[in-house]
């Protein structure tokens, strides 16, 4: 299978599909001519946010960005994609690109084998991952339940 990468990402959005407890998760990463659909498992998603977090903790700890959170603003148009890539997630890696300063995100297919490449590698800015760690929490915790005592409880998906 042949590795697609996308530079300029002008819109990238966490998507839960379906009812609590029986949703899918995905990414929709963008660009202005192309997009792909990441699928994954609740999990993934959850952590994938998490990891987001961190690095960006850990970039602004070392004064390489301001403070990000919260970001607040409008999404950019959506760019009309007549036939977007998908990937059913097995993987993901996330790394700070220090020469670039943008975040690269990789995806590997379910189906790969432990040293295949990528399937799918994006980048996006320092401002888009908080924003998108932000969306991530609130896409996974959109199916919670509240119970009595204020606690939040998740469907198993």
């Amino acid at each position: 299978m042949q590795r697609r990468e996308f530079d300029d990402v002008v819109r990238v959005v966490a998507e839960a599909i379906g009812e609590p407890g029986q949703r899918r998760f995905r990414l929709v990463v963008s660009t202005q001519s192309d997009a792909a659909l990441l699928w994954m498992e609740k999990q993934q998603l959850q952590a994938l946010g998490v990891a987001f977090e961190q690095i960006l903790a850990q970039l602004e700890g070392a004064g390489v960005v301001a403070n990000l959170l919260p970001i607040t603003g409008e999404e950019p148009d959506q760019p009309l994609i007549l036939s977007p890539n998908e990937y059913q997630v097995g993987r993901l890696a996330v790394g700070f690109d220090e020469e670039r300063s943008v975040i690269t995100i990789l995806a590997h297919e379910i189906t790969a084998e432990e040293e295949e490449a990528p399937s799918f590698v994006c980048h996006i800015t320092p401002d888009q991952s908080g924003a998108l760690a932000m969306q991530i929490r609130r896409t996974v915790t959109s199916g919670a339940r509240q119970h009595s005592n204020g606690h939040m409880r998740g469907p198993s998906s």
